[in-house]
């Protein structure tokens, strides 16, 4: 009679495995808010995946979609019908970007701002938005994001009018 050799199976140390990867997940997904909550850089790098997103979408679906902004969030929306029209309504698809305790949404201005600083000097006040288009194309416009602590960064968020391609740059 053969003596089994002492160890581990090949399936016992992939269920091993397969735990530890779920409880690291798992983990990561917990602290996401701890981190965004000191991180600013967090929220632009959360608008400019939402901008990809956003055009990615409206390309899949021919639906138009939205980013408006007001200084306290930009809200992801989608609009109720196809096309290109201006003359769309639109709903909110339920992702809200908030900024935190250490984070300022400074101002959203309508054009690619990449090679100039159009912040302005308050920060704005009313609904602005950034729209995406079936064709990949956007409305284009930059997103200004303050650090509210000193030498804790200032960042910019663009969307191109023409390709719809967004773009996070530090340091307005």
């Amino acid at each position: 009679m053969k003596r089994r050799a002492g160890g581990f199976t090949l399936i016992e140390l992939l269920m091993v495995v397969a735990i530890i990867g779920v409880l690291g997940s798992m983990a990561i997904f917990s602290l996401s808010g701890a981190v965004n909550q000191n991180n600013p850089a967090a929220l632009a790098r959360a608008l400019q995946f939402t901008m990809m997103r956003a055009r990615q979408e409206a390309v899949a679906d021919n639906k138009q979609r939205r980013l408006s902004c007001l200084p306290t969030a930009c809200t992801y929306q989608i609009a109720t019908s196809n096309g290109m029209s201006n003359a769309m309504t639109f709903v909110a698809a339920g992702d809200n970007l908030t900024p935190n305790n250490n984070t300022l949404i400074w101002n959203v201005t309508p054009g690619t701002d990449w090679n100039v600083n159009l912040a302005g000097g308050v920060q704005f006040s009313v609904v602005k938005t950034i729209t995406f288009f079936p064709d990949g194309s956007s409305s284009g416009g930059t997103i200004y994001l303050q650090s509210k602590r000193v030498n804790s960064g200032q960042f910019k968020v663009y969307a191109y009018t023409g390709t719809g391609l967004a773009r996070l740059v530090n340091n307005w």
